[in-house]
């Protein structure tokens, strides 16, 4: 279940995922794109989890999961 990314609890687990080099607006987009739909499906014993995802500096993208 996708869900704002601030709304999620400090004890949240976090990714980061470092790209080799800046991505431009069509790339971005098109992560945003499959994070959504990652975010949208993440189950934990098919029950839906709450997550989120950020790309910051057009370099990091950032997958955070509640697990509670």
């Amino acid at each position: 279940m996708l869900v704002a990314f601030d709304s999620l609890p400090a004890s949240a687990r976090v990714w980061i995922y470092q790209a080799g080099a800046m991505l431009n607006e069509t790339q971005q987009g098109v992560i945003a794109e499959r994070a959504t739909a990652f975010c949208e499906q993440w189950t934990a014993h098919s029950q839906p989890l709450k997550a989120s995802f950020k790309i910051l500096h057009g370099r990091f993208l950032i997958l955070a999961v509640d697990e509670s």
